[in-house]
């Protein structure tokens, strides 16, 4: 039973298996390979630095030994921490994908509320220029009946 196998099977993923989190398990499958490539990785340029070790010491042997050295830190960092990731819980590694998740569906949700609220914009501003279509046209009605009233009222002196 491999280590992603283990942590898929335990009971505290029941909740999330249900709600349909979880994600492939070949992802996780994918990091227990690179994990196991890394430590077969490591142990090689261990063996090679302990040859090297042995040698007289000349310029480039010292530097490839101190190049090697350098790998090996780097191999080992990312080692430790895809087995911290993977160590501390099975929760934590799924954790990231279920974050990116929540974050796009807050970004979509963002956008529906920016398109309602520009046709809310778009219905108010039709709704002005009717009302104001509307007041010109009384005020044009209005000086037009006192235009009307005032020929009259010369008319008739």
């Amino acid at each position: 039973m491999g280590l992603v196998s283990h942590f898929l099977t335990g009971p505290d993923l029941a909740p999330w298996r249900a709600t349909g989190f979880i994600e492939p398990v070949s992802k996780l499958e994918s990091l227990e390979s690179d994990y196991a490539k890394i430590r077969q990785s490591t142990s090689q340029f261990a063996a090679q630095l302990r040859a090297l070790s042995s040698v007289p010491d000349e310029s480039k042997l010292m530097s490839a030994i101190e190049e090697l050295r350098e790998k090996t830190k780097s191999l080992a960092e990312k080692y430790d921490a895809i087995e911290k990731a993977i160590g501390d819980s099975p929760l934590k590694a799924i954790s990231l994908p279920l974050m990116q998740k929540d974050v796009a569906s807050v970004n979509q949700r963002i956008t529906e509320m920016a398109i309602a609220n520009q046709q809310q914009i778009d219905r108010l501003y039709d709704q002005n220029k009717w009302f104001l279509g509307l007041m010109v046209t009384i005020a044009i009605g209005v000086i037009g009946l006192a235009v009307g009233n005032l020929y009259r009222g010369n008319k008739k002196e």
